[in-house]
């Protein structure tokens, strides 16, 4: 346990250096939304979110290849699984963090529509889904090829996102956007805490699948 807190902790201070980035990067988000007049959308919280979130992990990626941090570690007497568990919960409490904010922003920007704020935190457990799905590509494969990789994953599943709402709005007789203020209405109805909590409680057991399977998928990896 102490060796995965350590690595924990060298993650997060490799992320300090580029604290500046998700900043800069997330003002740049916002001032393109604004100047579109989309700055109202609460839909677009979770889309920076993931940004932030996708950004997180290649970064940590990154420097680990970069400076040969994944060999040194595993040439030192740390176990495989040690290095997996510390990124997964480096990364789980940024994703908690992230989740923690857009719930508080969602609430202050629209204090009366608590189906607005259920909707913002679900989309960004699909994200955090589609998190699940990476991470074990890059411990197989390594930053360079898994961003490779990720990019097609990313357009369709963006791809499939993007239909869902065109195809209920067809199959309901309405337009995509009523029926995401359908699927709002919905979260806003007393069973709206209950499906937040079952996607979140979804989402945590997929990441927990995600993380057992980026261990064999580490054990087996050459890194010499």
């Amino acid at each position: 346990m102490n060796d995965v807190m350590r690595i924990v902790v060298k993650d997060f201070q490799i992320q300090a250096k580029s604290i500046r980035n998700y900043v800069i990067a997330i003002l740049f988000f916002v001032l393109i939304f604004t100047a579109m007049g989309l700055g109202q959308n609460l839909m677009l919280l979770p889309l920076v979110a993931l940004f932030v979130m996708y950004r997180f992990i290649n970064y940590s990626m990154y420097e680990d290849e970069k400076n040969n941090t994944l060999r040194l570690l595993a040439a030192l007497p740390v176990r495989r699984d040690a290095i997996v568990f510390a990124r997964y919960l480096s990364c789980g409490i940024f994703a908690v963090a992230l989740c923690i904010m857009l719930g508080v922003i969602s609430a202050l920007v629209s204090p009366y529509e608590a189906g607005s704020t259920a909707a913002v935190l679900c989309v960004f457990f699909v994200y955090m889904i589609m998190m699940s799905v990476y991470m074990p590509i890059g411990f197989r494969l390594g930053y360079i090829k898994a961003v490779s990789i990720n990019r097609f994953i990313f357009l369709g599943v963006f791809i499939l996102l993007g239909a869902i709402p065109v195809l209920l709005g067809s199959k309901n007789g309405m337009q995509g956007g009523n029926a995401l203020e359908g699927f709002i209405e919905l979260l806003a109805g007393s069973d709206g805490l209950l499906i937040v909590a079952g996607f979140a409680l979804v989402t945590l057991l997929l990441y927990i699948i995600s993380m057992k399977i980026s261990v064999v998928f580490f054990r087996k990896r050459t890194l010499f």
